[in-house]
């Protein structure tokens, strides 16, 4: 809706109008971000065969918009032990970075994020989150990682593979928990 992405936040492909009203229907809150996807989604951390002997390229940052009110949220849901759910690893590296930030005033907010996920990432805000099977050495697939395990997204990969699942932007979705 608001220009400034060079990527579409592609894991919300798979959230048609029936399927939100369905989510709202059951009491689950929806609660929506403005994001401008930088070339995160498209660099490769590293080039084939380099894993061990050099550090991986960062993530650009990535800037966007949220209200305010949506921490709140986030804190209430979580304080009755709810779950918060992103959609798109772009989500998650907001809320994540968000998470870590001061409260500077209300309404809707600026930020700008080069949080880079890897293993070993401690997650405040995310507790599940739906996304895209993502390419080989990319920053999104790291973060899937540090979200989920390094043995459990080969399963998950090995699994897709066999079943013939589609891969990248306009492909099958799957739901962590």
């Amino acid at each position: 809706a608001n220009e400034g992405s060079v990527a579409a936040p592609t894991a919300s492909l798979h959230f048609t109008p029936q399927l939100m009203e369905a989510i709202r229907a059951v009491g689950c809150g929806v609660e929506f971000v403005t994001l401008h996807l930088g070339t995160a989604s498209f660099l490769p951390l590293w080039n084939e065969g380099e894993e061990a002997a050099v550090e991986p390229t960062r993530p650009g940052r990535e800037h966007g918009f949220f209200d305010t009110r949506l921490l709140s949220k986030i804190e209430e849901t979580k304080a009755r032990g709810g779950r918060v759910i992103a959609v798109g690893t772009s989500v998650v590296r907001l809320l994540e970075t968000v998470a870590r930030r001061e409260s500077n005033g209300s309404g809707v907010q600026h930020f700008a994020s080069d949080l880079f996920i890897e293993p070993g990432f401690e997650f405040r805000y995310v507790d599940a989150m739906v996304t895209n099977f993502h390419q080989p050495r990319t920053t999104h697939l790291l973060l899937v990682q540090a979200f989920m395990g390094r043995d459990l997204l080969a399963r998950s990969y090995e699994f897709a593979l066999g079943h013939e699942f589609r891969f990248l932007s306009y492909g099958d979705g799957m739901l962590i928990l």
